[in-house]
Order: C-alpha cells, then structure tokens, then sequence
C-alpha cells in the first residue's frame, strides 16, 4: 500500500506543471486599463504572417505581424506590421497611422517556450491609433503571456 501511495504521489507531483500560467491579456487605452476577453491567434505559412485578435463587446485589436521568432516589430506607417483597431460602441474605425514623428510603435515578442503545438509566446506592445478626423487613442503598457505561438 505504502508503494501504491508513493506511485501515486509521484504521478500527481510529474502531471502537474506548477509553473504554466493561464494566457493573459492587458494595456492601457488613453490611461484606462483594459482586458481582452477573447484571442484567435493564426499564421500564414508562405508568409509567415502572425494574426494575433483580442477582442471583447467594445474593443476589437487585431495585429499582422510577419514574425520570425523573439524580436521586436516596427509599427511605424512604414513598416509591413501593422495592427487595426475597432471601438464597437460606436462604431469608429481607427487604422494605426502616425502623423507625429514621436508617435511610433512596437509588438515586442519576448519570450517563446514550449514545443511542437505547445508553444507559447509572451511580450509587450504600444502605439497610437488615429481616426479620420485625426482624434488620436494611445495602446500602452500592454503585454501579453502565455498565447499559442503557431510556427
């Protein structure tokens, strides 16, 4: 019995990784401190295009990111990355474009763990997003952890 007990322990102390945390999702919105509620994250493979969504019932950010591994991507009006942003109440549409010179960004993917379909990434982005009519939103302080990371 006292074998069996040991087994046992063992099994549940190996199946359990106590240091996978669940994905989470986070920045600023002009200073207000917003969550996602849902993510879709997808690649392109002939072009190595990563679509990272996080959405919720007033906010819709969806990055294009051509990512080759841990680095950090421009999001300057120049840059091939890019991200959208739909505020859902009402409904404005805000396409990331910089007329500021001082008004650049970044996706950071800092970390990539795991393998094969368990690989996860983490890191951090910013940027400010313009309207039409030139009224500016600024994304800060965000960070991601712990997302699929499809290769």
């Amino acid at each position: 019995m006292k074998h069996l007990t040991l087994i046992l322990f063992g099994l549940l102390l190996f199946s359990c990784n106590k240091n996978e945390q669940p994905p989470s999702f986070s920045c600023d919105v002009n200073d207000v401190k917003w969550r996602g509620g849902s993510v879709g994250v997808g690649r392109s493979h002939d072009t190595e295009l990563l679509t990272f969504h996080i959405y919720d019932d007033t906010l819709s950010l969806l990055f294009n990111i051509f990512a080759d591994g841990e680095n950090q991507y421009d999001l300057s009006p120049n840059s091939k990355h890019n991200v959208s942003v739909n505020f859902k109440a009402p409904p404005y549409i805000y396409i990331y474009k910089s007329t500021y010179e001082l008004s650049n960004g970044d996706f950071t993917i800092s970390e990539i763990k795991g393998v094969g379909n368990h690989t996860k990434m983490s890191g951090t982005f910013s940027f400010d997003a313009y309207n039409d009519s030139g009224e500016k939103v600024s994304f800060t302080n965000g960070t991601f952890t712990n997302y699929p990371y499809l290769k």
